[in-house]
């Protein structure tokens, strides 16, 4: 996942339309996975509080990804 910090060129383009929580600069992000024991294709949905993993939200296979995140 790439991360960029507030003072990186970057900022802006990365964080339009990102899904923030609230004001405490957590964000939501769905990421690809395998499952380590049948290795079915799986999403994760995971929090961020300032660039940094707060909590997985929730897992699922891939063909059910989360409309709302982009791929």
């Amino acid at each position: 996942m790439a991360w960029w910090s507030a003072s990186d060129p970057r900022f802006s383009e990365w964080n339009a339309g990102r899904t923030a929580i609230g004001d405490d600069h957590r964000d939501l992000e769905c990421c690809y996975s395998t499952c380590a024991s049948c290795s079915a294709s799986l999403y994760v949905l995971l929090a961020f509080n300032a660039c940094t993993p707060s909590k997985v939200i929730e897992i699922g296979l891939e063909e059910q990804w989360p409309k709302e995140h982009l791929r």
